[in-house]
C-alpha cells in the first residue's frame, strides 16, 4: 500500500492532544457522528483495514474493493481536513486491533455498529470501557416505531412499520394522510419493462492510483474469492458517489416505481439506482437519499416507491435484526 501510505504522510498532521474515534468499515461518513460537528484539529481516527475479515467468507471480489477502496479514500479525505489518521492492518479479531491502540490513545468513541458480528468483537473492550458506544446517527427510526407498530409481536409486518415511521416523520403525509391516498403504491409498480423508455447507461469512473492499488491487493490475496473486479463501474471517494447519485436522481427515479420488480435480458440494473452499498457504507446517507427523493418532480408512484425500500424495508430489516 506504498502509494496510499504516501498520500498519508503527505498529509500527516500532529496526533498529540487528540480525542479518537474508532470508525467501523460502514461508516464511512463525515457527516454524521462526532467527525461531523467537532473540531478536526482536535479529532483522530482509527481504521482497521482486516484481512482476516475479509478472509472469513467469500466475499465477493467487487465488494472488497468498494469497502477497502471508500476506507482509503475515506481516511485520506479526513486527513486533508486535519483530522489525525491511524490505520492499521489487523490479521484477527478487530479488538486485538484496537486493544494496544487503547493503551496508547486512551479510551476512544465510535458509532454503534451495524453488524452483530463486529458488535460482539468490540463487546468486551466496551465493558472494560475502552471503547465507549455512542448511537448509529446514519439510521432514519427510533426502537419505538418499531414496538408502536409490532404490538401483537411476531410475525412482525413491515407495512404496519412503514405507516408508523410516515405518520410520525410526516413524509408524503398531509393533514395527517397520506399524499394521493395511501402508504404504497407498490401495486403499481409490477410492470414489465418493454425495452421503452430505454435504460440508462450507469456513469463509468476512472479508478486513480489508490483504487488500482487496492485492486492489485485483492487480485493478490485474495484472488480465489469470487467474481471479476471492474474498476470502471466502482464508485470509491466521495466525488464518485456524488456522480452515481447525481445519476440516479436523473435517470433512474423518474421511471423507478413501474419498473421496480421487471427483470431483462437486456438490462441488468433498469432503473435501479445501484446506491446500496455507497448507502451500507454511509458514503451516502439514507437521510439525504430519502430528502432528495421527497422533493424531486417525478411521479408519486416512483417517489414512493423508492423512499419506500429505504425508510421502509431497510429500517425495518435494523429493527428486525436488532
Amino acid at each position: 500500500m506504498t502509494r496510499f501510505r504516501d498520500e498519508l504522510a503527505r498529509l500527516e498532521t500532529d496526533p498529540s492532544g487528540r480525542q479518537w474515534l474508532f470508525v467501523p468499515y460502514d461508516q464511512l461518513s463525515d457527516s454524521i457522528g462526532p467527525l461531523s460537528r467537532e473540531d478536526p484539529s482536535e479529532l483522530g481516527i482509527v481504521l482497521v483495514e482486516n484481512r482476516w475479515k475479509a478472509a472469513r467468507r467469500p466475499y465477493h471480489r467487487q465488494k472488497l474493493a468498494l469497502v477497502l477502496a471508500n476506507m482509503r479514500h475515506f481516511a485520506v479525505e479526513q486527513a486533508a481536513r486535519g483530522v489525525a489518521v491511524r490505520h492499521v492492518v489487523g490479521n484477527g479479531p478487530y479488538r486485538l486491533a484496537l486493544e494496544p491502540l487503547i493503551k496508547e490513545l486512551g479510551p476512544m468513541r465510535t458509532m454503534r455498529s451495524a453488524e452483530y458480528e463486529l458488535r460482539l468483537d468490540l463487546a468486551p473492550l466496551v465493558q472494560a470501557g475502552g471503547l465507549v458506544e455512542l448511537a448509529h446517527e446514519g439510521w432514519l427510526t427510533i426502537d419505538e416505531d418499531f414496538t408502536a407498530s409490532q404490538k401483537k409481536g411476531p410475525p412482525w409486518r413491515m407495512d404496519a412499520f412503514y405507516r408508523q415511521v410516515r405518520r410520525r416523520s410526516g413524509l408524503l403525509m398531509e393533514d395527517g394522510k397520506p399524499i394521493g391516498g395511501k402508504h404504497s403504491f407498490d401495486a403499481d409498480n409490477r410492470r414489465s419493462w418493454p425495452g421503452e423508455p430505454p435504460a440508462p447507461e450507469p456513469p463509468v469512473f476512472e479508478p486513480d492510483e489508490l483504487t488500482i492499488e487496492v485492486a492489485e491487493l485483492i487480485e493478490a490475496r485474495f484472488s480465489d474469492h469470487p467474481g471479476d473486479l471492474d474498476l470502471t463501474s466502482l464508485p470509491a471517494t466521495r466525488d464518485d458517489a456524488e456522480i452515481l447519485w447525481r445519476w440516479a436522481l436523473e435517470r433512474c427515479m423518474p421511471f423507478f416505481g413501474p419498473y421496480e420488480d421487471a427483470m431483462s435480458y437486456a438490462s441488468s440494473g433498469l432503473f435501479h439506482t445501484r446506491i446500496s452499498g455507497l448507502l451500507n457504507i454511509h458514503r451516502v446517507l439514507p437521510a439525504r437519499v430519502v430528502d432528495d427523493v421527497a422533493g424531486l418532480d417525478i411521479p408519486l408512484a416512483s417517489k414512493e416507491g423508492f423512499i419506500r425500500q429505504v425508510l421502509g424495508w431497510r429500517e425495518f430489516m435494523r429493527h428486525v435484526h436488532e
